[in-house]
């Protein structure tokens, strides 16, 4: 099988053990792919088959465990930032926690110092994720996405002093992205992004709702090869 062009956008929530991320990096080298920013893959202007990392919601795991990892294999990375979760703590955290992001398991946030640095990182950049983490769909109300899709994007480039390029859908199923969702994210950003997968041509007419491969670390080696090989 042959590798040739093939580009994909990966997608992590948690990183709970650096090993492990390390060696599914690797993983991905050793079978052929090259790791890029997210702006290089949408450029179409890398040869050969290449992987962009993200990250979405902005959880404390991918900031101790991730980054040193990146930065020691030099990997560029996207941070899609839920904004009304970093910085959450005790009972305001374990409601987001499990009435916004919807898990059962008690994860904690990065705080804004540390979205900072990673901001402040020229291997990294920072995107939007919402401020709520709502699912955008047309039942939402567009009053209300207009604040969770331009205007949580706003305040997260005035947060950070950085622009912000890039936008993340919550959950990033087909339910998730409703036709007045999308045309809002055509207004504020270059492109945005599902999980649903699927690979990368660069010649894209509608980046409003690209896919990207949700893989954990910890998933079975044989899914991640048939993600990277054959979706």
């Amino acid at each position: 099988m042959t590798l040739t062009n093939k580009k994909r956008i990966l997608c992590f929530h948690d990183v709970l053990d650096s090993d492990i991320f390390e060696s599914r990096l690797l993983l991905c080298k050793k079978l052929g792919f090259q790791f890029i920013s997210l702006a290089k893959l949408l450029d179409n202007k890398t040869a050969g088959p290449a992987l962009a990392v993200t990250f979405d919601d902005g959880y404390q795991s991918v900031y101790q465990n991730a980054l040193p990892i990146l930065r020691k294999l030099h990997i560029p990375a996207t941070f899609f930032i839920t904004n009304d979760f970093i910085g959450l703590k005790e009972d305001a955290l374990k409601s987001f926690l499990k009435n916004n992001l919807l898990r059962s398991s008690y994860r904690e946030p990065m705080s804004w110092e540390e979205v900072g640095k990673i901001a402040s990182d020229p291997l990294f950049e920072i995107g939007a994720h919402t401020a709520s983490h709502p699912r955008l769909n047309d039942k939402y109300p567009k009053e209300l996405a207009e604040k969770e899709i331009i205007e949580a994007g706003d305040n997260l480039e005035k947060k950070i002093s950085k622009k912000i390029r890039y936008f993340a859908f919550p959950f990033g199923d087909s339910d998730s992205a409703g036709k007045a969702a999308r045309s809002l994210v055509r207004t504020r950003y270059e492109a945005a992004f599902s999980i649903i997968p699927g690979k990368i041509s660069g010649n894209e007419t509608d980046t409003s709702f690209l896919p990207r491969h949700s893989l954990d670390p910890e998933r079975n080696i044989l899914v991640w090869l048939f993600h990277l090989l054959f979706l």
